[in-house]
C-alpha cells in the first residue's frame, strides 16, 4: 500500500528504541557487578532473554532505554463484557443463554447468525441498549441489520464481522460491498475483523498483529472517510507483559498514522482469550489462565472482551463454571475500574522500551507482507502467510 510508506516512516521517526546504559554508570555497573557475583553467572548477558517473537527482554530498565515522550497509548477505553455463544441448536436455546447471561451482567452479545432463526433470535432480547456483535456471510448480515432497523425504535450499537470464505480476494470484496450496504441500514455499524484463526495457528504475538493491521488497510482504506470506528478483534493469551504490550503497540501505532491521517477512523480493540494453553482436565487453572488474559487485555487497552469457560474443552460442562468467565469481567470493571483511567502503564521503563520494539516487529511484518508476500490477499493465496505460520508454530513448539 502506498501510504505504509509514509506510516513506515513516521513510526521510525517517533519510536525510539536505545541500547543499555553504558558500564560508565558506576552505579549501574555496581549493581551489574553484585548480580553477577551473587548469582555466579559469567556475565550480565546471561540474564537476557527473548519473546516469542525474538524480542530480547532485559532484566533491568532505565530512564535511558525508555522514550523520552512517555505518551499513553491510549486515553480511555470501554469496558464491554462480552457472552459469545458459537453454537446453538435452536434460536430459543440461544435466547435462553443469552438472557441468562445478560442477568450474570454481560452488556454485550456476540451472535453466530443462522438465516433461518434472524426472527427469534433477537425476539426477546432488548438489543437498543447492547453492544451487538454480529458474524455471519454477507447476505445474513444484511437480513440481520434490516430486521434491527425494522424492529428496534432506537438504531443498535453493531459490531459486523463476515465469515471467512476460501478466496482471498472474494473475501476482500464482500467485505467491501456489505460494509458499503449495511451502512444504509444501520449508519453507525462498526465492520470488524479478527485474527484469532491465525493465533490459533501459531501466529507470533507481532505477526497477528500485522495481520490485522494489513487487513485493515487493505480491505477499508477507501471506505475510511466512511467509517467512524472500526474494530480488531484477536486472541490474548496468558503471558501477560507479551500481550499487554501486543494491544499496546497497537494503540500507539495507530495513534501515529492518525496524527498524520486524521481521515482515519477510530480503532477499538476486541480479544478472546486464547485456548492455546487451555487444560482438558485442570479447569482450576484455566480460572487462572482467563484471568491472567483479561487482565493483560484491560491494561493494553481492550475495549470488549469476551472469555472462554473453564470447561471448553470437556464435553460436560459445569453449571457453577458457566458464569465464571462474566464474573471476572465485573470485577474487573466494578471493583478494579480499570476502564476509568488512561494508559496506566505509561512511564514503566520496561513497558515503554517494551510497547516499542513490538511497534517495530508489527511494523516489521507488515513490511514483509507487503514487499515478499506481495500484499495481504496475494501473501493468503500464494501459501506465503501459511508458510510464516508453520514455521512460527514449530519455534513456539520448541519454547
Amino acid at each position: 500500500l502506498p501510504i505504509y510508506l509514509i506510516f513506515e516512516t513516521r513510526i521510525k521517526q517517533t519510536v525510539l528504541i536505545k541500547s543499555m546504559p553504558s558500564d560508565s554508570n558506576e552505579l549501574l555497573l555496581r549493581w551489574k557487578t553484585q548480580i553477577e557475583r551473587e548469582l555466579k553467572i559469567g556475565s550480565w548477558t546471561e540474564l537476557f532473554k527473548s519473546d516469542p517473537d525474538g524480542i530480547e527482554i532485559q532484566p533491568v530498565y532505565t530512564q535511558s532505554i525508555a522514550n523520552t515522550y512517555n505518551l499513553p497509548a491510549f486515553n480511555n477505553t470501554d469496558c464491554e463484557i462480552v457472552y459469545r455463544l458459537n453454537e446453538y441448536k435452536s434460536s430459543q436455546e440461544a435466547n435462553a443463554l443469552y438472557l441468562k447471561a445478560l442477568s450474570s451482567g454481560a452488556t454485550a452479545l456476540w451472535y453466530q447468525l443462522k438465516q433461518k432463526n434472524l426472527d427469534s433470535l433477537f425476539k426477546h432480547i432488548e438489543t437498543p441498549y447492547l453492544l451487538n456483535i454480529l458474524e455471519g456471510i454477507a447476505t445474513e448480515l444484511f437480513d440481520a441489520g434490516a430486521y434491527l432497523k425494522r424492529q428496534m425504535s432506537h438504531l443498535p450499537r453493531v459490531w459486523a464481522m463476515l465469515t471467512p470464505t476460501e478466496t482471498p480476494n472474494s473475501w476482500k470484496h464482500q467485505y467491501q460491498t456489505f460494509v458499503f450496504k449495511l451502512q444504509k441500514e444501520l449508519p453507525a455499524f462498526s465492520p470488524m475483523v479478527s485474527t484469532e484463526l491465525y493465533h490459533a495457528r501459531g501466529a507470533s504475538p507481532a505477526f497477528e498483529m500485522a495481520i490485522g493491521l494489513s487487513m485493515l488497510l487493505e480491505f477499508f482504506s477507501e471506505l475510511f472517510s466512511n467509517i467512524q470506528e472500526i474494530v480488531l478483534h484477536a486472541a490474548v493469551s496468558e503471558l501477560f507483559f507479551n500481550q499487554l504490550v501486543k494491544f499496546r503497540a497497537l494503540h500507539r501505532i495507530w495513534n501515529l498514522w492518525k496524527n498524520t491521517h486524521p481521515e482515519l477512523p477510530n480503532l477499538k480493540l476486541s480479544a478472546s482469550n486464547s485456548l492455546r494453553f487451555y487444560s482438558a482436565s485442570d479447569p482450576d487453572s484455566n480460572l487462572l489462565r482467563s484471568a491472567t488474559a483479561a487482565l493483560s487485555a484491560k491494561l493494553g487497552g481492550v475495549s470488549a472482551l469476551h472469555l472462554h469457560q473453564a470447561y471448553h474443552h470437556v464435553s460436560q460442562s459445569r453449571p457453577d463454571y458457566e458464569h465464571h468467565a462474566i464474573a471476572q469481567q465485573l470485577l474487573i470493571r466494578e471493583e478494579m475500574l480499570l476502564h476509568h483511567y488512561a494508559d496506566v502503564s505509561c512511564g514503566s521503563y520496561f513497558l515503554e522500551s517494551y510497547t516499542d520494539a513490538m511497534a517495530e516487529k508489527i511494523l516489521f511484518w507488515m513490511h514483509a507482507i507487503q514487499t515478499e508476500g506481495k500484499g495481504l490477499v496475494k501473501a493468503l493465496e500464494s501459501g506465503w502467510v501459511d508458510q510464516q505460520l508453520s514455521q512460527q508454530a514449530q519455534q513456539m513448539d520448541q519454547k
